[in-house]
């Protein structure tokens, strides 16, 4: 239920995703989906979980491999650009989409959102640190601050991949964007 959910938001919206949707993507009927979900909100609570877990799980696995930081931030970006390529892969990433669709309005979806992201922050800045520690970034260069920058490459390649912007364009920018690192 939460894959199809997620699938539907991801590429719909919470706004133009109707309940009806929502039965006919899962396969389960109107008083299931309220039973465990309470409404077409709570669902999108347990979608945002279910994906932040998930699909922000494994790309931050992707950070943390052994071998070479600066390489393991490519690797992450990469998986960005692939994730977009492809019939129906345009549909950006559904933290990015949430925060401009519900954010503004809903201060309990911000604050999920806000605290997605700072994961990924977090998991930069650990990749930057090995990366100091290893002499692939200098020691001097504040990680907090790159990560914050790379977080907002990465929230702008999603942007840019969801308007069709192709691969090619994206892989510069992500390569620029580790340049600046150093």
């Amino acid at each position: 239920m939460l894959d199809r959910g997620m699938a539907l938001f991801w590429r719909q919206g919470f706004e133009a995703t109707s309940i009806q949707d929502l039965v006919e993507a899962a396969g389960i009927n109107r008083a299931s989906m309220y039973a465990t979900f309470g409404d077409k909100r709570g669902l999108f609570i347990a979608v945002l979980d279910h994906y932040l877990e998930r699909v922000n799980g494994e790309r931050l696995a992707i950070l943390a491999r052994p071998g070479s930081p600066l390489a393991a931030i490519a690797a992450f970006f990469e998986s960005i650009i692939d994730a977009s390529q492809g019939p129906e892969k345009h549909l950006g990433c559904l933290i990015t989409n949430t925060l401009t669709e519900l954010a503004p309005g809903d201060p309990e979806i911000a604050a999920k959102l806000r605290a997605g992201l700072e994961r990924v922050e977090h998991a930069f800045v650990q990749a930057i640190r090995r990366a100091q520690d290893i002499g692939e970034i200098p020691p001097d260069r504040n990680a907090r601050s790159l990560a914050r920058f790379l977080v907002g490459v990465a929230q702008g390649v999603r942007v840019l991949a969801r308007s069709g912007i192709p691969a090619a364009r994206l892989r510069e920018i992500a390569t620029v964007a580790r340049t600046a690192l150093r």
